[in-house]
């Protein structure tokens, strides 16, 4: 699983495959899954190796130690967020019973990602007024100078973890 990160592909998963590097970038104008992410499009080759060089090979030549590959755009609406690579010995063939299959987990993929990431923000604009309103309840009920100051200091180590701080007027 490839996501497109500040014009990047970001490998963020994989299995089976020594070659991919969870972490690791790719040009998004280099690559199998960039071609995919661009054109968005799925796209299949019996020589990874092969096509990655912008070489051509014929169907008789033997098969023995290429590496097929098949991809599918992760998109959300007409936006792409990255790809979906398959790879395989070359003589497995994906077939476009494959693809559609691909194309569906993507799908499926790329909605899921779009959700965690919405209930990511979600959560973090709930945890930012949490603490607003208790901000608020502190300076409305808090009288004294001392007793704001507490509150706050209670507020400020509870709600954002802070060692320290310091208020300046």
């Amino acid at each position: 699983v490839f996501l497109l990160e500040n014009g990047d592909l970001i490998a963020a998963a994989g299995a089976g495959s020594e070659k991919v590097v969870v972490g690791q970038g790719q040009s998004l104008t280099e690559s199998f899954a960039a071609d995919v992410v661009r054109s968005h499009r799925p796209r299949r080759t019996r020589d990874l190796e092969a096509m990655l060089r912008g070489a051509t090979t014929s169907g008789n030549e033997e098969e023995i130690g290429r590496v097929g590959a098949i991809a599918a755009p992760l998109m959300i609406a007409d936006r792409p967020i990255g790809a979906l690579v398959v790879t395989g010995v070359a003589a497995q063939r994906f077939s476009d019973h494959h693809e559609q299959l691909l194309v569906t987990l993507a799908t499926h993929g790329a909605i899921a990602l779009e959700n965690a990431k919405l209930y990511r923000a979600a959560a973090q604009t709930a945890r930012h007024a949490g603490i607003l309103a208790a901000t608020a309840r502190t300076l409305a009920f808090n009288a004294s100078p001392d007793e704001l100051f507490a509150g706050l200091t209670r507020l400020v180590t509870e709600s954002l973890r802070a060692e320290d701080f310091s208020i300046h007027v």
